[in-house]
């Protein structure tokens, strides 16, 4: 099927994308007409075509690739959009996702990784890795041949269920971001990886990030077995943070005393407007580990969005409500706050009156989410404290509530909360989550 672009699009000379994928094949704003690729390969023919259409277009801001696929089709495809490089030395974003790369060597991956170095121009960096049999080689080169992009400001480098990935690579790559002290936002993520990265290994990739002392944007989301101790004295060196996002989800390894220690290093962040912690089924934190936590979040009064995430954290009491509540007293610019606690079953209609009781101090609060699923000892008095506060503060503009499975909340109570949300006119976006009743 060919495609030919409206006359309206030749306007806009200043900006050139390319999404480029198995499925489809997109130049927006190319002034010819363009062959979208149909099927679920790409084959040699088509990957020379986009070869073509880089050659005809010299202003590309951003290129986005997708690439999916067993064999080396895959590796032939990133070889025709490496030796067209040269053509794109205006480039300033780059977005690579490559799912179910298995060929045995990795070689043409890391000789397009290596091409990168030539895009002087380049500002933006999104590489994505899921079910691929990556090496640590492939690390090795991300970390030190990219250092020539100085006018690189954002990375993103994410794998998921890359099982070939070890302790060697992360070192590698640490010692390569070393020298990125031009960085103001990087995105790390390593789910469901191999046992092969430890401890170790992410402690060599927190320590790199110390030196990074022009970042303002910083999001980890941290493999299952990650020990965090260097974490909190690292972003204690970051003192131009202004969002951080903290992804500890099934990092069963964490103790009380490694979370503090992130806590103690929160509390130089004074210019950080962003916060969001995300401990879901951390089994080993506790009340006490809450408790000191907060203390620190107490020192953050530029916060404009908040969320912590505790869900099915099974130590988790009604005195880490009182503790998290207690952090609001300062926060008076605070728009967003997301306090998930979904099946934490120790937590009662005492935690909640606490939270729901400190909201009324947050003037600014535009959106609220409160999740507490499968908290079965909820009962109808949380649901009148919480009517008791809509009605008296109309400034939010949206609402996420979840109250499933909470067993103790009477079906007339669910019917009453029901019509008492349809005055709330102020609302833009509201979702109501409540038990539900066989008649």
């Amino acid at each position: 099927m060919e495609r030919i672009h409206d006359k309206k699009s030749f306007n806009h000379k200043k900006r050139y994308d390319l999404h480029w994928g198995n499925n489809y094949f997109q130049p927006r704003n190319v002034k010819q007409k363009v062959q979208n690729f149909q099927g679920s390969n790409i084959n040699n023919q088509q990957a020379k075509r986009l070869g073509i259409t880089i050659k005809s277009a010299k202003n590309f801001k951003k290129l986005e690739i997708d690439c999916f696929g067993y064999d080396t089709t895959c590796e032939t495809s990133l070889d025709f959009v490496r030796e067209n490089f040269k053509k794109l030395a205006s480039i300033q974003s780059i977005s690579v996702r490559i799912d179910r790369f298995c060929n045995s060597n990795d070689y043409g991956l890391r000789e397009f990784l290596r091409s990168l170095r030539s895009l002087k121009c380049l500002k933006k960096l999104e590489l994505s890795f899921e079910k691929c049999d990556m090496t640590d080689e492939t690390l090795y080169v991300i970390g030190r041949y990219l250092k020539p992009l100085r006018c690189l400001q954002s990375f993103s480098l994410g794998f998921t269920r890359c099982y070939y990935l070890s302790d060697k690579g992360l070192e590698d790559f640490a010692e390569g971001l070393k020298s990125w002290t031009f960085l103001k936002k990087i995105e790390l993520a390593f789910r469901k990886s191999d046992d092969e990265i430890s401890y170790f290994g992410m402690e060599n990739l927190i320590e790199s990030l110390s030196g990074l002392t022009r970042l303002q944007d910083l999001s980890i989301y941290f493999p299952q077995n990650s020990h965090i101790q260097k974490l909190g004295p690292c972003l204690g060196n970051l003192a131009l943070l202004r969002n951080l996002n903290l992804n500890f989800d099934s990092c069963v390894e964490i103790k009380d005393f490694a979370l503090m220690r992130v806590g103690s290093g929160l509390k130089n962040l004074k210019f950080l407007s962003n916060l969001t912690i995300k401990l879901t089924s951390c089994s080993y934190i506790t009340d006490n580990t809450i408790h000191e936590f907060c203390e620190h979040l107490k020192s953050l009064v530029s916060l404009e969005y908040f969320e912590i995430n505790l869900n099915e954290c099974q130590k988790i009491t009604d005195a880490s409500m009182k503790d998290i509540s207690d952090c609001f007293g300062g926060m008076n610019d605070l728009k967003s706050l997301i306090v998930d606690c979904n099946r934490c079953v120790l937590i009662s209609d005492v935690g909640l009156k606490e939270v729901i009781n400190s909201l009324k101090i947050l003037k600014n609060l535009q959106y609220l989410a409160l999740g507490f699923k499968g908290c079965e000892e909820i009962t109808d008095v949380t649901m009148n404290n919480m009517n008791d506060y809509l009605s008296e503060f109309r400034s939010l503009k949206g609402l996420n509530l979840n109250f499933e499975g909470c067993t103790k909340i009477t079906r007339e109570r669910v019917r009453s909360i029901g019509e008492a949300m349809k005055i709330y006119t102020s609302f833009k976006q509201c979702r109501l989550s409540l038990p539900t009743f066989t008649e």
